[in-house]
């Protein structure tokens, strides 16, 4: 086994080397392998660092003066020369004069002349690389300077959830400590058993469910959790027989935090829920979105409240006609903010508000339209990028929209701060359009600070409230990003996707402490 040379060990926990930085920053690497290095270098502390160490190298070595030219070097250099002591040189076929001859002091001066002529010559030279003054024209390229729109790093750190943590389905809320997770597993006679478990200390412990409805064809479940209620979340099951095919047919809710689950009462003939989207809860009231199977056997979505524990539903999305695909809520008032998409590639959405606990809705004018939107259940990064997000904040719905507008092949953001009555148009933090198709940006939601958070390429970004430049925190563990708004600045969750890039193999959660 090689060992490698200093220059060639790994500077950083990616395995970059020294001579691979010396290489980019002198442009000897080719395209591609420039432009990774760029992106990789943006985000790595190590790697700036040493690359701002040969930056500081090369200004010393500029800053270094040779000596002036006058008058009084030549007739300095005879001087010694001639002064010199002979030198005896013995090699008989190169020279026929012997030492002592007449002639030997003679060559032996001429000879230290012409040394110390070339040593100083080429000292000259050597110091003249580096004199202030114009700079070397290099072939210009963007591999060895940082994107423009950039503030300097601030990784987060991240660090994986207990060792108890169960693989399967999961779901957060927004308390920051709080998670659920599902998974399905065969018994002893093949019939399936559902597993549930919920964690309330940031994934340190997992606590199993001790009463599941049995559900001996399940193939499948996914859960969702109140954003406001963590003791509140809901759990649709896949049952065997169809295949990836399969609807949810079956639903059950717990409320006392995932102890005890029941199902759900079957609905009226023609009123069959099969799933819930999203679940907030607000003044004692469970709000969600389900998907309702009508008597002509299509499915619909629709906003619904229920302010008995999930038992009995009303509808609250009266005269929308297109379906509901994610709503928030004001927590301190009536009002409440839905998008209503189809969610098909290539589609559009609207948003529409109420004052008033959804007797009355008004629609947003938002310049340009807005990107189609997906239910919060399934929106992993590596479905589709989420296009739209909002919450309230300062006493107004914060809302943000990134879309790819008709003809262009990179992403614009807007954003409004007064509920959607004036939008402002925002920078982009950076895409890569490396995959030849138009670029989408996901995302992640609005902190507590009212800034903007987004993920690209497999990192995380954030965009100050009243900033003109992003600022990378750093590389993303998992594919799926949560931002949690629990007091003080907030909780990060991460977790892997099968079909997510960066995706962890051990499918491992994660969780980073988010730093204004």
């Amino acid at each position: 086994m090689i060992t490698p040379t200093a220059p060639d060990q790994p500077i950083c926990p990616l395995g970059v080397s020294e001579r691979t930085l010396s290489a980019l920053r002198d442009t000897s690497v080719n395209q591609d392998e420039a432009d990774r290095l760029a992106a990789h270098v943006a985000n790595c502390p190590a790697c700036r660092e040493r690359l701002a160490a040969f930056d500081s190298l090369a200004a010393i070595l500029r800053s270094e003066r040779p000596p002036d030219l006058d008058g009084s070097l030549w007739p300095a250099i005879t001087t010694a020369a001639t002064t010199a002591s002979p030198v005896s040189v013995r090699h008989p076929r190169l020279f026929s004069v012997r030492p002592g001859a007449p002639g030997a002091a003679t060559w032996s001066r001429v000879g230290a002349l012409v040394a110390v002529l070339l040593l100083t010559v080429g000292f000259i030279a050597l110091l003249s690389l580096h004199r202030p003054g114009q700079p070397v024209q290099r072939q210009a390229t963007a591999t060895a300077t940082y994107p423009s729109n950039l503030l300097p790093a601030q990784p987060l750190t991240w660090r994986p959830v207990g060792v108890s943590s169960p693989q399967g389905d999961i779901a957060f809320a927004n308390d920051g400590k709080s998670a659920y997770k599902c998974d399905v597993s065969d018994d002893a006679q093949g019939n399936s058993m559902l597993n549930i478990w919920r964690t309330s200390d940031r994934g340190a412990l997992w606590i199993p469910a001790r009463k599941v409805p049995s559900v001996p064809t399940a193939n499948g479940c996914q859960l969702v959790v109140d954003l406001s209620a963590p003791s509140v979340a809901s759990l649709a099951w896949q049952p065997r027989g169809g295949g990836a095919g399969d609807s949810y047919s079956g639903l059950m809710t717990t409320t006392d935090g995932g102890v005890h689950w029941q199902t759900v009462p079957t609905p009226p003939p023609g009123q069959s829920f099969s799933r819930i989207d999203q679940v907030h809860s607000r003044d004692g009231k469970i709000y969600s979105i389900h998907e309702w199977t009508n008597s002509a056997n299509s499915v619909e979505y629709h906003l619904w409240v229920s302010d008995n524990g999930m038992m009995i539903w009303q509808k609250v999305d009266h005269d929308i006609p297109a379906p509901i695909a994610g709503f928030w809520l004001q927590p301190d008032g009536p009002g409440i903010l839905v998008v209503a998409s189809d969610g098909a590639p290539g589609g559009s959405s609207a948003l529409l508000g109420s004052p008033d606990g959804g007797a009355t809705w008004r629609s947003l004018t938002v310049p340009g339209g807005l990107p189609p939107y997906q239910t919060a259940r399934v929106s992993a990064p590596a479905v589709r990028p989420v296009g739209i997000v909002a919450r309230w904040l300062q006493g107004q719905f914060h809302i943000c929209a990134s879309r790819v507008p008709e003809g262009a092949s990179t992403p614009d953001l807007i954003c409004s701060t007064d509920g959607g009555a004036t939008w402002q148009t925002r920078p982009t933090p950076p895409v890569s359009a490396s995959r030849g198709a138009a670029v989408t940006i996901n995302l992640v939601g609005i902190t507590n600070d009212g800034a903007l958070l987004a993920t690209s390429d497999g990192v995380l970004y954030r965009l100050a409230a009243s900033a003109s430049q992003w600022q990378s925190l750093g590389p993303l563990p998992g594919a799926y990003v949560f931002y949690a708004p629990s007091s003080g600045a907030g909780v990060l969750w991460a977790a892997s996707v099968p079909l997510g890039e960066p995706y962890d193999p051990q499918g491992r959660v994660f969780t980073a402490d988010y730093t204004p």
